[in-house]
């Protein structure tokens, strides 16, 4: 129901997403289509959103790619440790479903 709701979010907003709903097939279809951008939730079954961060950034080939860390956790260490390991930035989930998208628009405005 939450993929749904953000997908017809992304989709309303002009973009295509692609989804997947483990951390191994997000991590395959990242590094098989190589996305402007791609939102990945921090928890994740198989492997974690930072985990997946870590993995992207170890090919020079994905270099383009924007990462968003989506996730529940506020913490401060978490935010540092996506950052550390990838993440353009970290979105913490909140009643705006919004912000992810308006986030994402937002990366892939910046310059590399």
């Amino acid at each position: 129901m939450i993929l749904g709701l953000y997908t017809r979010l992304f989709q309303k907003a002009g973009f295509n997403p692609l989804c997947a709903t483990t951390g191994k097939q997000g991590l395959e279809l990242i590094l098989k289509e190589k996305p402007a951008a791609a939102v990945i939730d921090y928890t994740l079954p198989v492997i974690s959103g930072i985990d997946i961060c870590r993995e992207i950034r170890k090919s020079k080939e994905h270099d383009g790619v924007k990462l968003i860390l989506f996730t529940e956790d506020n913490a401060p260490e978490t935010r540092k440790r996506a950052m550390e390991n990838g993440a353009h930035a970290v979105v913490v989930k909140n009643a705006d479903a919004s912000e992810v998208v308006e986030t994402v628009i937002q990366c892939l405005r910046e310059k590399h």
